[in-house]
């Protein structure tokens, strides 16, 4: 409990394998108490490493954000939005014995690292693309509450200025989701998927966030 309460809190490095521990509480196995040693060893060799909330001067900003804002012209207000997720999967974990993939993504606001998720997917992916999708789906679920917040309070992400009217959903930008498979992200931005613009709001705002993924 106490791991798993740091995990949510300020390490999210060891989100990944701490759920692996967590899967053999009900029947552990000799190799879930290998892999909470190696943690512990862990935290103790690492009990200086934690959260930095540094700004726009982050290196997610420098090193993925305006890179990808410069190489593709899609992406070219990438660098300035406020906030990203990135999301990400691994296709049949051997460690599982239904070899499930397993999901995981993180949101940055202003360059600081603000939500992060790592967990078994329920059912068995028959290819990467399918496991990608599904990770996406829950990014896009956290995205989509984050634009939803962002909204209702436009000023505190600088989507409005002092003493003027507050935008309106649609005039709030959408938070981009990263995805590094291709095949994904050419299935999420297909028409079928992403919906028409005669869509209800809620259902645009959902379908205009999970477009706005790229590698």
């Amino acid at each position: 409990g106490i791991l798993i309460y740091v995990a949510i809190t300020v390490r999210p490095d060891i989100a990944t394998i701490l759920s692996r521990c967590c899967q053999g509480a009900a029947d552990p196995q000799r190799i879930h108490l290998v892999w909470l040693e190696k943690l512990l060893n862990y935290l103790h060799s690492h009990r200086d490493v934690g959260l930095i909330f540094d700004g726009h001067s982050a290196a997610i900003i420098k090193d993925v954000a305006h890179p990808l804002s410069q190489r593709y012209a899609e992406l070219s207000g990438l660098s300035t939005m406020p906030y990203h997720c990135f999301s990400d999967t691994n296709f049949a974990d051997i460690t599982d014995p239904r070899l499930r993939s397993t999901s995981g993504y993180c949101v940055y606001v202003f360059g600081s690292l603000v939500a992060w998720h790592s967990k078994r997917q329920t059912v068995t992916a028959k290819s990467t693309l399918e496991a990608e999708l599904t990770a996406t789906c829950c990014a896009a679920d956290e995205a989509v509450w984050l634009h939803q917040f962002a909204c209702t309070v436009p000023f505190l992400f600088g989507f409005q200025q002092p003493g003027a009217p507050p935008p309106s959903e649609r005039e709030v930008p959408p938070v981009p989701v990263l995805v590094d498979n291709l095949p994904a992200i050419q299935t999420a931005n297909h028409p079928r998927v992403t919906g028409t613009p005669s869509a209800s709001p809620s259902a645009t705002s959902a379908s205009a966030t999970t477009a706005a993924i790229a590698t």
